[in-house]
């Protein structure tokens, strides 16, 4: 039996109209201002009118590249980790974690069912 790996980057998926890392949260924030259907409001509304801008303020004081998808995710991992994440209430890292993969999934699973269409993602 042959054993082969196969590695694929984050570019693996750009041909199923997949956003890249960096094209991620403009296509994301589209999709929130949209109001296409199958988003989920409040989720969205957590991360770009609350957690984002919460997380601004960091940005002014650091190198953290908030464009980023994988930036802000590890941001709400450490934020959940350490129990406070700008933007949120106290007790309120796991929902801000929970908004933020649910717009990755949601996000993910609109722009590659519709690759061939330009439906503003």
């Amino acid at each position: 039996m042959t054993k082969t790996v196969f590695i694929f980057g984050a570019g693996a998926s750009k041909h199923a109209g997949v956003p890249l890392m960096n094209e991620f949260l403009p296509r994301a924030q589209r999709l929130h201002a949209g109001l296409t259907p199958g988003v989920t409001k409040d989720a969205f509304d957590l991360v770009f009118k609350r957690v984002m801008p919460g997380l601004r303020g960091l940005h002014a004081n650091s190198a953290v590249d908030l464009d980023n998808i994988e930036t802000l995710f590890g941001l709400v991992e450490m934020g959940r980790f350490i129990s406070k994440l700008p933007g949120t209430d106290s007790g309120d890292e796991e929902r801000a974690r929970a908004a933020v993969r649910e717009l990755m999934a949601t996000a993910i699973e609109i722009a590659a069912s519709a690759p061939s269409r330009d439906v503003g993602v």
